[in-house]
């Protein structure tokens, strides 16, 4: 198993630990496995560590970009949402330590929360 800590996002990936769903809803009522915050797709985490960004190719009139790439909008630390369905399918699969951390693509993340 590979130590989450020790791994840097690259490109546009992100590393997000994410929160447990709540096992109880704001009216104290037990919440099953399957809730709905897991149905619908969506959870919230932590980036622990943000790739540079996306990639720039060359335009069509073939000039190089002045920056190598387009950086991400967060940064480690912020709160995010994201799709969870896909950190549900991948969480096994990732090797990395304790099943609390996965790889999501920026293209996921839905939003930062803001303070």
């Amino acid at each position: 198993m590979i130590d989450p800590t020790r791994v840097r996002a690259f490109g546009p990936w992100v590393l997000v630990k994410v929160d447990k769903p709540p096992e109880k809803s704001a009216g104290g009522v037990y919440l099953p496995q399957g809730n709905l915050e897991e149905r619908t797709g969506l959870r919230t985490g932590v980036a622990v560590s943000v790739g540079q960004g996306y990639f720039n190719k060359k335009s069509e009139t073939g000039r190089v970009p002045k920056t190598k790439y387009t950086p991400l909008e967060l940064s480690a630390g912020d709160q995010v949402h994201f799709r969870g369905m896909l950190h549900d399918v991948n969480k096994y699969h990732q090797q990395l330590d304790g099943l609390d951390h996965s790889m999501v693509h920026a293209d996921d993340i839905l939003g930062v929360v803001e303070e």
